[in-house]
């Protein structure tokens, strides 16, 4: 399977997406190619953007599915983010 990434363009489940995407993994073969919102992520993650620029791109709709609070704080310290970071590098 490939998957052809924007997986975290700004819907309302960016978690659950991802949570799925990695589920799909274990059983099978699956590439996944990364999107500019994917890498927007993983840019706002490390400190090369600033979380802004994420949530303007994600919305807060899709960075809530990550926690209560405010909508860049669950993104930079759930560990389930931490996971789907990584499998997005």
């Amino acid at each position: 399977m490939v998957f052809l990434g924007d997986c975290v363009d700004g819907g309302p489940d960016v978690k659950g997406v991802l949570d799925r995407l990695i589920e799909i993994q274990n059983p099978c073969r699956a590439v996944f190619l990364r999107g500019n919102h994917d890498q927007v992520m993983l840019d706002a993650r490390a400190g090369r953007v600033s979380m802004e620029v994420w949530e303007g791109m994600a919305g807060e709709e899709g960075l809530r599915s990550y926690g209560a609070g405010g909508a860049c704080r669950p993104l930079r310290r759930s560990a389930r983010s931490e996971e789907h970071t990584s499998e997005l590098q």
